[in-house]
């Protein structure tokens, strides 16, 4: 009994530096959680197409459009862009974090708990502000309005950021008509090296794509403010004449520049308007043979 008592009370003196080394444990594992913080700018060497001029019509090569996809991405015409209403679109998310332009990151935290309550984004391109909340909190319902960044919820898996996105509008996956629809859903896995972030963006949309959407980013942290957060857009009217309910499209079969794309890299049609086969192992060779007509 005697011995039981000094057992006893031996656990009772260590017992609060147990507590306290575990909660210091747990603060040290906090803190391993990623800092993207800061000022960053996108890799242009990476995808210096998609960041600059943009791609070609015609050019779907590599992505899962299905037949919907494909059908309104060949009915796209640049020239919808000088409609007023869409000269100062915003980027939807997938998008804008592919965009040229910098990035700022910043936390937000609880001042009494320091609690991490969200995390956000400010994209220079079209001044794209998003909030990627770090609470706990659920998605609203899906009759909740849509935006184009988005609502993001994030949590902290290994060494990754991992970002769940719905309720975005309807927008692009790239500049040349490929489609993504306001059904479509975002994960993201978000790993830093060093002064680098790697962004991996899966885009699940039941609308317009046959499968899963798969892209990656790359960012190289800045040692100080860009100072250029502003986008300078006004809309005015750049074609005089145009009746006001007309938009620029192409009816079905009519896209004059359809075969412009595989024609100057000297490839089979159906190797740029083929969607997920032409993801996959084996496809060149079944499409140096094939032909398509339109």
């Amino acid at each position: 009994m005697k011995n039981s008592m000094k057992i006893i009370h031996r656990i009772l003196q260590v017992l609060p530096a147990l507590v306290m080394s575990a909660t210091l444990y747990g603060q040290g594992r906090a803190a391993l959680d990623i800092d993207i913080t800061g000022y960053w700018t996108p890799a242009l060497h990476e995808d210096g197409l998609e960041r600059g001029n943009g791609p070609e019509i015609a050019d779907y090569g590599g992505f899962a459009l299905n037949d919907a996809g494909r059908l309104w991405a060949l009915s796209y015409d640049p020239s919808r862009l000088t409609l007023r209403h869409h000269q100062c679109d915003a980027y939807v998310m997938p998008y804008q974090m592919r965009a040229v332009g910098n990035f700022r990151t910043w936390e937000d935290r609880d001042p009494h708990t320091q609690q991490l309550i969200s995390i956000h984004v400010w994209a220079q391109t079209t001044e794209g502000h998003r909030v990627v909340w770090m609470d706990g909190r659920l998605h609203p319902p899906a009759w909740t309005p849509h935006s184009f960044a988005g609502f993001s919820t994030g949590r902290f898996v290994g060494n990754a950021l991992v970002i769940s996105t719905t309720h975005l509008k309807q927008g692009w996956l790239r500049r040349n008509g490929s489609p993504e629809s306001d059904q479509a859903t975002v994960t993201e896995f978000i790993v830093r090296h060093g002064d680098h972030l790697t962004d991996t963006t899966v885009v699940t949309d039941p609308v317009f794509l046959s499968e899963p959407e798969i892209r990656s980013n790359d960012y190289v942290r800045q040692p100080g403010d860009h100072h250029t957060w502003l986008y300078a857009c006004d809309d005015g009217e750049q074609i005089s004449g145009r009746a006001p309910d007309a938009v620029p499209n192409y009816p079905f079969g009519k896209q004059p520049f359809a075969r412009e794309y595989a024609e100057r890299y000297k490839l089979p049609l159906v190797a740029s308007l083929t969607g997920a086969e032409s993801l996959y192992p084996g496809f060149a060779a079944k499409a140096k043979n094939a032909g398509i007509s339109m």
